[in-house]
């Protein structure tokens, strides 16, 4: 099959949203220390301003530690092969609405997998692009999706000649 990649959880670049918010609570503790020792009486205390230092680099470290976790362990399962696989045209296709009511779910031969990129960015490595905010997948694309449980872990389209060849040949 002429597969083509549009999703590798184990090669999805690194998610620097977390590490910006940090770096935000790190400069207002600075700033609050900053204050504080220059005599500003209005200032909140200092042990704040550390507290907001502190909590900054230990949420940061410990985010980003966790994505790396997760990348590593999806790595390896690819690897090894530890994963199921199903393949077909996708069925059933249900877009997450523009509010974010519900997850955008599909099936591919009796398997349906359910998703939605509203979940804290840091919980998963596993896909959640949904057609609100960009997401490949539409009805009657033919895929192949590796996956663990719930978690799609690769999706592979096919070209339009593998399509027609894989539709006009049900049995291979």
């Amino acid at each position: 099959m002429g597969a083509k990649p549009i999703f590798d959880a184990s090669t999805e670049p690194f998610v620097w949203s977390h590490v910006w918010a940090a770096g935000g609570a790190f400069v207002f503790g600075c700033i609050i220390v900053a204050l504080k020792k220059s005599g500003w009486r209005h200032a909140l205390s200092a042990k704040w301003g550390y507290f907001m230092i502190v909590a900054a680099l230990v949420s940061s470290c410990y985010d980003s530690g966790h994505w790396y976790v997760l990348r590593r362990r999806v790595a390896k399962i690819l690897d090894s092969g530890r994963y199921d696989v199903v393949e077909g045209p996708v069925k059933d296709f249900h877009p997450m609405p523009d509010d974010g009511s519900s997850s955008e779910s599909f099936s591919i031969a009796e398997r349906t997998f359910s998703y939605s990129d509203e979940e804290p960015i840091l919980t998963t490595v596993c896909f959640n692009q949904t057609v609100p905010h960009g997401g490949p997948i539409h009805a009657g694309m033919w895929l192949r999706v590796k996956f663990v449980d719930n978690c799609i872990i690769e999706i592979q389209t096919a070209d339009a000649s593998a399509q027609k060849g894989l539709n006009s040949h049900p049995g291979k």
